[in-house]
């Protein structure tokens, strides 16, 4: 995994936290809004990891 992509995984996570902040003090809208953003930020990531060619790790060439 790459640097940018524990980034995404990091503000996928603080969308959360927010979202759940959001819906526990009844700012609906609000919690929606951070969801659909989780939910682009996983789709980018999904697509970024499908495209991307498998390597191998050092430990397979030994």
């Amino acid at each position: 995994m790459t640097k940018d992509e524990k980034a995404q995984l990091v503000t996928a996570q603080r969308y959360l936290k927010s979202a759940v902040d959001y819906f526990s003090c009844g700012r609906v809208a609000q919690g929606v809004a951070c969801v659909e953003n989780v939910d682009v930020l996983v789709d980018v990531l999904l697509s970024i990891s499908s495209k991307k060619p498998n390597r191998k790790s050092p430990k397979d060439n030994q």
